[in-house]
């Protein structure tokens, strides 16, 4: 798993909750562009090619019943 700063895990989770990148920027008192920011480095380190992709990367992983 790649790692992310804890402020990108912050993203992520936001991301996760369905929240949108305005939503995410007025949660954590933040520009909209570092949530921009921050949501590009999550694509590189994780090789996502879309917001969903890169939120299920990082989400755990459930075994099957």
């Amino acid at each position: 798993m790649p790692h992310l700063t804890p402020r990108e895990w912050q993203v992520v989770e936001l991301a996760a909750e369905g929240l949108g990148n305005q939503q995410i920027a007025r949660t954590l008192v933040t520009s909209l562009s570092t949530v921009r920011k921050h949501l590009e480095h999550r694509y590189s380190k994780t090789g996502a090619r879309s917001r969903g992709a890169a939120v299920a990367m990082m989400m755990p992983v459930h075994e099957q019943w």
